[in-house]
C-alpha cells in the first residue's frame, strides 16, 4: 500500500496566522470567537465572529492583491505558507507532479456590496475593471499565481465537499498521477457573507 503525505501546511484563522500560532491556541484552549461591532450595526442576530487579525496587503505585492478578494487573499498567504513549510523548490511546486486541492466558503461578498454600491451611486465605469476577479470565488487564483501546472481540485462549497476533494487527491497520489499535494482552505466571514 502506498502512503500519502501531506508535505506543507498553512492556516490563517481567528485563533493564529501560522500552523504553530493555531496549535498553541489549540493547546492553550483559546478560542478566537468574539462579539463582532459589524454584526452588530447591521442588525443581525447573532453578533459573534472569527475575525482575522492579518492584513493581507502587508504581506502581498500590491499588484497581486489588486486582482484579489479577501478570501482570495487569505488562501494566498495559507498556500505561501504551506509551500514555505514544504521545503519545495520553485520548480518542484511548478511541475506536472505537484497537484492542489483548494477551497472557500464563499466569493468576496464584501467586494459585491462595494461594487454594487459604488454602481448605484456613481456609473459602471467607476467600478473598475478589478473588482471582477475581487468578486469571485477565487481558489482558482492562488493556483495561477504559484503556477501550478498539475492536478487542481477548487470548490466553493461546504467543508464535507473539501473532504471529497481530498479523497480524490488522495486517490491521485495512489494512482501515481501526482507525488505532491497542497491544500489550502478558506472561509471568510464578515456582515455581507453572514447575510447570505
Amino acid at each position: 500500500m502506498k502512503r500519502v503525505v501531506i508535505t506543507g501546511m498553512g492556516i490563517v484563522s481567528s485563533i493564529g496566522n501560522n500552523v504553530e500560532e493555531v496549535l498553541e491556541s489549540l493547546k492553550a484552549g483559546k478560542s478566537g470567537i468574539e462579539a463582532s461591532e459589524q454584526f452588530k450595526e447591521n442588525g443581525l442576530r447573532s453578533q459573534v465572529w472569527g475575525s482575522l487579525k492579518i492584513n493581507p496587503a502587508e504581506h502581498i505585492d500590491r499588484k497581486q492583491m489588486r486582482f484579489m478578494g479577501d478570501a482570495a487573499a487569505y488562501a494566498y498567504l495559507s498556500m505561501e505558507q504551506a509551500i514555505a513549510d514544504s521545503g519545495l523548490t520553485p520548480e518542484q511546486v511548478s511541475n506536472e507532479r505537484a497537484g492542489i486541492v483548494a477551497g472557500s466558503g464563499g466569493a468576496s461578498s464584501l467586494n459585491q456590496v462595494a461594487a454594487i454600491d459604488t454602481l448605484r451611486e456613481k456609473n459602471v465605469k467607476r467600478v473598475g475593471p478589478y473588482m471582477v476577479t475581487r468578486t469571485m470565488a477565487q481558489p482558482f487564483l492562488h493556483v495561477l499565481q504559484h503556477r501550478l501546472r498539475s492536478k487542481v481540485l477548487t470548490t466553493q462549497s461546504a467543508l464535507h465537499v473539501l473532504l471529497q476533494r481530498t479523497v480524490l487527491a488522495m486517490q491521485w497520489s495512489l494512482s501515481n498521477l501526482v507525488s505532491k499535494t497542497l491544500y489550502s482552505l478558506v472561509a471568510v466571514k464578515n456582515w455581507t457573507t453572514a447575510c447570505l
